[in-house]
């Protein structure tokens, strides 16, 4: 018995010392596994927060971007405003000039623009000068050694100022609204710059007259 009891304790022992080696191994194990992991867990977080930041960098140079274009329409929009006050003041001024200013402009426009023997059409407002505008036309004409046979039309325009001259089915177009379209085309640009600079639009559109 004594033998047997040897033999089973020696067992014993030795059952509780591998029972020991293996649990101080997989304890070993676990920390190594334990710490992988928490490694792998760091550079996940450290990557999430690194594409959050990149994310959020992107979006602030979107919305930078999405700001600086809409800041552009803005300015276009109000600089095309501006420059169409400036010709539409144009328009008024150059439609209601003191009469002596009106016949000496519209009187050498006409005379420059015909050929002598057209009929002019003038609007209703411009009636009581319209024989004014023709007369002085004609005197340019004559003096130029031109046939002077401007004569006043009939028919009465719906433009704002100037005149049209017809003769023979063809029509020259000298309105107030032509000329300003014309000249809308020709000095948009500098009329638009100087808008921007000066922003006063009582100012420049001293340019066009």
């Amino acid at each position: 018995m004594i033998g047997t009891e040897k033999i089973i304790s020696h067992i014993e022992s030795e059952a509780e010392n591998k029972s020991a080696a293996i649990l101080a191994a997989a304890k070993v194990k676990c920390e190594e596994i334990a710490a992988s992991y928490a490694e792998k867990a760091e550079a996940a977080y450290r990557e999430k927060i690194a594409k959050s930041a990149l994310e959020c960098e992107s979006a602030e140079e979107s919305a930078e971007r999405l700001g600086r274009m809409e800041a552009k329409k803005d300015i276009l929009a109000v600089k095309q405003e501006m420059v169409g006050r400036v010709f539409e003041m144009a328009k008024e001024k150059l439609s209601n000039l003191p009469e002596d200013e009106y016949v000496q402009f519209f009187s050498k426009l006409m005379a420059s623009s015909a050929e002598g023997i057209e009929e002019a059409v003038f609007n209703a407002k411009d009636s009581a000068v319209a024989s004014k505008v023709i007369e002085a036309a004609n005197s340019i004409l004559s003096s130029e050694g031109k046939e002077a046979g401007l004569h006043l039309s009939e028919e009465t325009g719906s433009f704002a100022g100037g005149f049209v001259l017809k003769r023979a089915g063809v029509a020259v177009n000298c309105t107030v609204e032509t000329l300003i379209d014309m000249l809308r085309q020709d000095m948009s640009p500098t009329v638009a710059g100087a808008c921007i600079c000066r922003w006063n639009c009582s100012v420049i559109y001293s340019i066009i007259i």
